[in-house]
């Protein structure tokens, strides 16, 4: 009788966990673009002379895929809280680069399940394009 319950109990929290990890479509009023696998792309366009910084939603982040042509490609916290990805080219670079910022896997799970409707739950994906200074 007793491990029927736990078998019950078990399979209520399979379905839950399950079902909160769906992953949607979003759109977004900022100009950029969130795909069903919860990544925002963002694109910027900047001198090789200049900085790109970003304010990021509020979460924990961390690079996962590190720019190949900056000098400077960082996140940091300010003492307030506020999170922010800069991004500081060669000197001579001229092209795109990427960067990819991730969240941290807040419910310690493999693949990321985080709850679907939070901005700080998606990977976002920096497309600057680095012109030379005129």
């Amino acid at each position: 009788m007793d491990s029927k319950r736990i078998l019950i109990v078990f399979s209520a929290v399979a379905v839950l966990i399950g079902s909160s990890c769906k992953k949607d479509s979003v759109s977004s009023a900022t100009g950029t673009t969130t795909t069903a696998d919860e990544t925002t792309t963002v694109a910027a366009t900047i001198s090789n002379t200049g900085t790109y910084t970003y304010t990021l939603p509020s979460g924990n982040y961390s690079v996962t895929t590190p720019a190949a042509h900056a000098i400077a490609s960082d996140l940091a916290v300010s003492n307030t809280g506020t999170a922010a990805f800069t991004y500081i080219p060669v000197a001579d670079f001229t092209g795109t680069d990427t960067v990819i910022v991730s969240p941290a896997d807040t419910m310690g799970m493999p693949g990321g399940c985080r709850h679907h409707d939070s901005t700080a739950s998606r990977k976002i994906a920096f497309h600057i394009t680095v012109t030379a200074s005129k």
